[in-house]
């Protein structure tokens, strides 16, 4: 039977309605204060505007290019808006290293609230520490980053 069909009241709060994973392999450098894309995203259609949507993000690959403080941030954003936007030196999404060519990966949960039926994208963009150092995301096209949409009842 479709999920339309049974209705979203058949759904106790808390069930996983539908999840959708995607993965990126490509090596993204960044060297700004302003965030910039990851290359990850994901797309999911809800299928009731009243659920939220459980958002998962792992960046992998993240190294640092240079050993004197560097690093950064990882930012989310539903479309083109940050629904999660840390300061690229003030965020808890960071990775900082005394030594240079060290790998990291950073990780992002958040639990959204888009109130659509419509297809809905979620991104991660990362923003370095300083201008000018370099932070890379799946380093050498080496690492695979993932992020998972899953559809809540609620």
């Amino acid at each position: 039977m479709a999920l339309t069909t049974l209705g979203y009241g058949a759904f106790p709060a808390g069930t996983i309605i539908q999840t959708v994973t995607a993965t990126t392999s490509t090596q993204t450098l960044h060297n700004s204060t302003t965030y910039s894309d990851t290359g990850l995203t994901v797309t999911i259609t809800p299928k009731f505007s009243a659920s939220k949507v459980l958002i998962m993000a792992k960046q992998k690959g993240v190294r640092l290019e240079d050993a004197d403080g560097s690093g950064c941030s990882i930012g989310l954003l539903r479309g083109t808006n940050f629904i999660h936007k840390p300061g690229p030196s003030t965020g808890h999404h960071q990775f900082f290293t005394s030594d240079s060519h060290m790998y990291g990966e950073l990780e992002v949960t958040l639990l959204d609230d888009p109130s659509t039926t419509s297809a809905t994208t979620y991104k991660t963009q990362c923003a370095s520490y300083y201008s000018s150092k370099n932070v890379y995301c799946q380093q050498g096209n080496n690492f695979t980053s993932v992020i998972i949409a899953q559809e809540v009842a609620q």
